[in-house]
């Protein structure tokens, strides 16, 4: 099933690192994805860290989901290169990059991993270069 998807989107929102790596794990498998459409971050206007924090009676550190969050798109990283070596990913679009709080990090975060085979092309949107990438490229997982 995984081999015929051309396109695949995932939002959730402050996911563990560990639950985005299994998503990353079967995407891994989509050898035919060219665009993949990430979101893992909630609006702005979202109450939801908010309504943890008062669930928990205040005992949830408010850095913890922003540490997974960064370690997320570590992994989201790996594999981009991975489908750009083994695969025919040809666009990355992460719609958290539209929040002004996290853009400047979330664009150096990825452009700093994707920058020998992506480009940045606008808010949000990475596409892969032309030339060809080589078979060492592909980042253990």
């Amino acid at each position: 099933m995984f081999t015929k998807l051309t396109s695949f989107s995932f939002t959730a929102i402050f996911p563990f690192y560990n639950h985005v790596d299994e998503i990353l794990k079967s995407v891994r498998k989509m050898k035919h994805l060219r665009t993949l459409c990430l979101k893992l971050c909630p609006e702005p206007e979202s109450t939801v860290l908010a309504d943890e924090i008062e669930d928990a009676k205040g005992h949830l550190d408010v850095n913890d989901p922003w540490n997974e969050f960064d370690t997320a798109y570590m992994l989201v990283s790996h594999t981009v290169i991975a489908l750009t070596v083994e695969g025919q990913l040809s666009e990355l679009r992460v719609d958290d990059v539209k929040m002004e709080g996290i853009r400047d990090t979330l664009e150096t975060l990825i452009s700093s991993r994707l920058q020998e085979w992506w480009s940045y092309e606008e808010r949000g949107i990475w596409r892969r270069k032309t030339q060809p990438v080589p078979q060492t490229a592909v980042p253990a997982s």
